[in-house]
């Protein structure tokens, strides 16, 4: 086995296009982003409650229910042993198990009917993906200093995913706090 020894605070390459999106709108940088004891506390919060073996279970048969409707729907999508774009169907496949985590739902990606709402989401992520490969290699300080189409479209792309994120954190809040006395 190979094991890979970082200590507390592991050094991650730096994923400028995301830090320089959150500087322009005051986000906070999430997970993937933090370093050294600001990662630590971020990622103690999310063990506490994502990570533990006895939450894990708790969603278990949910998570495979996710899988089931992702092999299901490989099964439809499937023309002639090819999948026209497997990258973004497997981009549905997350997004819909980490909401599923996270925010206690299910957006259907994974059905034949989309919404609106999630299929916008959801290009939203292809979009900001696509966009910040180009500002891995292109400096995003240019991009955004010339106000490029490819730093216009990751910002748009960004916009929508937060404001879509924050819809559903919101409601979680308020279904958390509702059950608390």
């Amino acid at each position: 086995a190979l094991y890979r020894k970082e200590g507390n605070y592991p050094q991650r390459l730096e994923i400028k296009p995301w830090k320089a999106y959150r500087d322009l709108r005051n986000e906070a940088y999430g997970l993937l982003i933090l370093e050294g004891k600001d990662w630590q506390r971020v990622r103690s919060a999310f063990q506490q409650k994502l990570m533990k073996p006895t939450e894990v279970v708790k969603l278990d048969g949910k998570i495979n229910q996710v899988l089931v409707d992702m092999v299901d729907r490989i099964g439809k999508i499937n023309v002639n042993g090819k999948i026209e774009d497997l990258y973004f169907e497997l981009n549905k496949w997350s997004f819909e198990t980490i909401c599923l985590i996270l925010y206690g739902k299910r957006f259907g990606l994974l059905q034949e009917e989309v919404n609106e709402e999630a299929m916008n989401f959801i290009t939203a992520v292809k979009t900001m993906m696509s966009t910040f490969g180009m500002m891995m290699v292109t400096p995003v300080e240019l991009h955004k200093g010339l106000n490029t189409k490819t730093w216009q479209d990751h910002t748009a792309a960004w916009d929508r995913i937060f404001s879509t994120a924050k819809v559903y954190i919101d409601k979680k809040l308020k279904r958390n706090s509702s059950r608390d006395p």
